[in-house]
């Protein structure tokens, strides 16, 4: 009889448990933003999250990792710098620019393949293994230990009448597809279960250079 009761009143608490349809929550989720320190990936071309560039001084023994002249630096329209290697006024060296993931633990292991327009000469520095420039615009490389990695690309030239541009930096066995499928699909898959998401980090709306106290 106890063991009969016990039962019954395990079905009893199982049932209330569990909520009806009118009482769940529907949540929904914020995205992280878009940047070469974290660890969400929205696509699979990573040059989206590349850090702005910064500079390089050129045969400087002494050089910094930045030596801070990118807002003097001429672009293109697109954001890819006019031509590399340029001289500052002020500048001892000739400038070269520069960009970085400084994290990719969550970076997927495998080949990575780095396509280009232009005409220039690519290189890096980080993690990577077997690196091989395979014809004037594509580069590929391993990276099979991403965890507590980082990675670092340098335009080392870029020719004033046709520089590089339209770099894709893309995830192993998304050469062909990172067009029509410019989506991570596990970031998919995690975001699958929520039925709204919120893009305010994707426009830094916390520091988007509105004054804090607004007047109404």
């Amino acid at each position: 009889m106890r063991i009969i009761l016990f039962f019954l009143f395990l079905s009893v608490t199982t049932a209330y448990a569990q909520p009806t349809n009118s009482c769940k929550l529907h949540l929904g989720t914020n995205l992280s933003g878009v940047v070469d320190y974290g660890t969400e990936l929205p696509f699979v071309n990573l040059m989206r999250n590349a850090r702005m560039w910064y500079t390089k001084d050129i045969e400087n023994p002494d050089a910094t990792f930045d030596s801070g002249f990118a807002d003097d630096l001429t672009y293109r329209p697109d954001g890819y710098p006019t031509h590399i290697p340029q001289q500052i006024a002020g500048a001892d060296f000739e400038q070269r620019t520069v960009t970085i993931w400084a994290n990719t633990s969550s970076w997927p292991e495998g080949q990575y393949t780095v396509l280009w327009e232009g005409t220039g000469e690519l290189s890096f520095w980080g993690g990577y293994e077997n690196l091989s420039q395979t014809n004037d615009h594509r580069i590929v490389f391993d990276f099979l230990n991403p965890m507590d990695n980082v990675l670092e690309m340098t335009i080392l030239s870029s020719h004033i009448n046709d520089p590089i541009r339209n770099i894709r930096l893309l995830m192993p066995g998304t050469e062909a597809t990172y067009e029509t499928e410019p989506f991570y699909d596990l970031w998919l898959e995690k975001l699958s279960i929520f039925p709204s998401v919120r893009f305010m980090d994707w426009g830094t709306t916390n520091s988007w250079g509105q004054p804090d106290n607004w007047t109404l």
